[in-house]
């Protein structure tokens, strides 16, 4: 009985779509839809309000987009091996040049705060959908591992910037560690060597982990202990993957 009342509870659930992305960014034409607003009622993720603006994509050659697009035996051939044919012919910058910490902010938009293009703010511009045919964005396995290749890149350059500006993040403050591993080094006659701190403001460092537990455990305390444990997938079959 029990099993046959959450059945019928889970059919009468109704499905959610976000519809179609009409929202275009006024500044790169970058498409969103219409939830993606943030707490100031603009579209920042792709261009960050107008300061990014990067030469667009090499216009794709027919074959290549015939190639992407087409059902044929010999398209799913070369759709399936792509990350091979990728390997072997060495095509993957998708006909542009990449990152350069030589970039800059769009001219008219310059601020006194911050002039340079970070690597983040470049993939984000990459990777927004605008319309149109997109080489990138219709290369399957190959765009996962352009993706992949980003974040990792992204990830090391936000690494490599906290090594080298230990100073300017105030790890004096964490001067009683210090003291405390160089006393355990000195114990056990052990050479201290150079540390890194990893500031909380890092996603998935040891002290953003302890931070968000705390306030998870703040959250405990003045709600009381939760009652559900939500997750939530992926679905490749989302209408709103389907329709791009």
């Amino acid at each position: 009985m029990a099993n046959r009342v959450n059945s019928q509870a889970e059919t009468n659930v109704s499905e959610h779509d976000c519809g179609m992305m009409t929202e275009i960014c006024n500044f790169c034409q970058a498409l969103y839809w219409r939830n993606e607003l943030n707490s100031s009622n603009k579209y920042t993720k792709c261009c960050h309000d107008g300061k990014v603006r990067l030469p667009n994509l090499v216009e794709t050659p027919d074959v290549l987009k015939e190639l992407l697009t087409n059902n044929s035996l010999e398209a799913r051939n070369y759709q399936q091996h792509i990350r091979e044919y990728n390997a072997a012919l060495a095509f993957a910058s998708m006909g542009t040049e990449g990152w350069s910490n030589e970039m800059e902010h769009v001219e008219e938009r310059l601020s006194a705060k911050r002039n340079r293009l970070t690597q983040l703010q470049f993939y984000a511009y990459r990777l927004s959908v605008r319309s149109g045919f997109s080489l990138l964005h219709s290369s399957g396995k190959l765009f996962q591992q352009y993706v992949v290749d980003a974040y990792v890149k992204t990830e090391g350059s936000r690494l490599n910037y906290i090594r080298l500006n230990q100073k300017d993040l105030r790890v004096e403050f964490y001067r009683g560690l210090l003291n405390a591993l160089t006393t355990r080094a000195s114990n056990n006659n052990l050479r201290v060597g150079k540390l890194v701190i990893l500031p909380s403001s890092f996603q998935g460092s040891p002290r953003s982990m302890q931070q968000n537990y705390q306030d998870a455990m703040a959250m405990v305390r003045k709600f009381g202990r939760p009652d559900l444990f939500v997750t939530f997938t992926c679905n490749p079959s989302w209408p709103e993957i389907l329709k791009f």
